[in-house]
């Protein structure tokens, strides 16, 4: 069993997701939604950690998944296959930055 990692501000982009919707929104479910299509996406990534977009430079050795309802969830993680586990860097929706963001978690 792969074994899940999460950066120190992995919980807050969640956060971030959902207050970002309801704000949007003012539709509390709409964000639930996302987090559980988010859960669903880290559920996925544990099922099959290698495969995803390959990031290069300050990301290298990092993937980057996409999903959700029209791809809209980025989520970039770092798969440590030597000690069996991933580590889940940063979700992003929409257009946010997420290379710009993720460089910082390393």
């Amino acid at each position: 069993m792969i074994r899940k990692a999460l950066h120190a501000d992995f919980q807050s982009d969640i956060d971030s997701i959902q207050s970002h919707i309801v704000d949007v929104t003012g539709d509390p479910e709409m964000s639930r939604r996302r987090v559980r299509e988010i859960d669903a996406l880290v559920r996925r990534i544990l099922d099959n950690p290698l495969s995803g977009t390959r990031l290069h430079g300050p990301l290298e050795g990092c993937l980057r998944r996409t999903g959700g309802r029209d791809n809209k969830i980025v989520i970039v993680f770092e798969p440590v296959v030597e000690e069996n586990f991933v580590l889940f860097l940063l979700a992003s929706f929409g257009g946010q930055n997420w290379s710009e963001s993720a460089k910082d978690r390393l």
